[in-house]
């Protein structure tokens, strides 16, 4: 598969998953093993960057990168929908 193809599947991954245009996207768990490939995907269909968890306005969807050793996933879901709007999603990686 060429990088652009691979690109174009990665984007149309995006989208199934549910995130379009327009939509502010709150990313938890953020580290230097996540899918940049995914992360950018995410924000060239939204048309913009993901906002980190510190961001205090109501999100339309929130990215949570989970690793075994990060404590209580309830806990961190909990947190991940306190600024989600309402028919808002999470997407959960592991």
């Amino acid at each position: 598969m060429t990088a652009t193809a691979h690109a174009a599947a990665t984007k149309g991954l995006v989208a199934k998953l549910g995130f379009a245009a327009g939509q502010v996207v709150t990313e938890f768990g953020y580290d230097k093993d996540v899918d940049d490939e995914l992360r950018l995907a995410i924000e060239e269909l939204c048309g913009s960057e993901l906002e980190d968890e510190d961001y205090g306005d109501v999100a339309d969807a929130v990215v949570l990168w989970w690793r075994e050793d990060d404590g209580d996933l309830i806990d961190a879901l909990v947190d991940a929908l306190t600024n989600l709007a309402e028919g808002g999603f999470i997407v959960l990686l592991t």
